[in-house]
């Protein structure tokens, strides 16, 4: 395949969140996922986790609000907004992958 027929990353991402559902909890993983959260339904409910240790974020910090202690997976950092959200170590987070915590690994 081409470049000219590639698919934009976001509308990769865009595409997934048509497939989460209200009151799924999603693990996403490095690269694409982590656009998900910007194109979900704000109707519906979703917590996402990232293996870096964090439960239920939201949004990508804006600039100048980094936190260089709260980051997803893929080093990006996350926004301190989201009510609920929860922090723990690398070790409690892939246990929660294993233990069949998580509805859903992207």
């Amino acid at each position: 395949m081409n470049n000219k027929n590639k698919l934009p990353r976001e509308a990769i991402a865009m595409r997934v969140t048509k497939e989460l559902h209200n009151g799924n909890v999603v693990n996403l993983g490095i690269g694409i996922p982590t656009l998900c959260p910007q194109f979900i339904d704000p109707k519906k409910f979703i917590m996402y986790h990232s293996e870096s240790g964090v439960l239920n974020y939201g949004e990508m910090a804006s600039e100048g609000k980094e936190d260089t202690n709260l980051i997803n997976a893929g080093g990006q950092f996350l926004s301190w907004d989201t009510p609920g959200m929860s922090v723990f170590d690398s070790a409690k987070s892939f246990s929660m992958i294993r233990g069949d915590i998580l509805m859903l690994l992207y």
